[in-house]
């Protein structure tokens, strides 16, 4: 829940004066077990915490600052792409279960995004909520 109330804050702060949120998608930072000794878990980071959020004017992405040497992390990382300058946005599988939200830009400057699989509702929903935001 701490993870939501933060990202909603990024979030609201993100926003332009008089900007339309059309859709927001958060996705908890995704981990795998490395390996259990001594009744302990360890697991890497796959994908930090993250969220993509569309407007009428732009795409935006906030995504955790992964520091590998502190447990807390405070700081973001916000690309903001308007929506003119996207060439497309795709959804695709990828083998270890997971989605991959890619955002095309030209001269092949591409932005990835992983995803649970429980997200591909809320992804398919984005994409044609952008291409009916980009075809007015």
């Amino acid at each position: 829940m701490d993870v939501n109330f933060k990202f909603m804050n990024l979030a609201k702060h993100s926003l332009l004066e008089g900007e339309k949120v059309i859709q927001f998608i958060i996705q908890p930072e995704i981990q795998e077990s490395l390996l259990t000794f001594l009744g302990k878990t360890y697991y890497r980071t796959i994908s930090p915490t993250h969220m993509c959020i569309l407007t009428d004017r732009e795409l935006i992405m906030i995504r955790e600052d992964v520091v590998r040497l502190k447990e807390d992390r405070y700081g973001g990382i916000w690309i903001y792409i308007p929506l003119n300058k996207i060439m497309y946005l795709s959804v695709s599988e990828q083998a270890d279960e997971l989605l991959v939200l890619t955002v095309q830009l030209p001269e092949d400057i591409r932005f990835e995004l992983l995803f649970q699989t429980s997200a591909g509702k809320e992804l398919n929903q984005l994409l044609g909520r952008f291409k009916e935001a980009t075809t007015k």
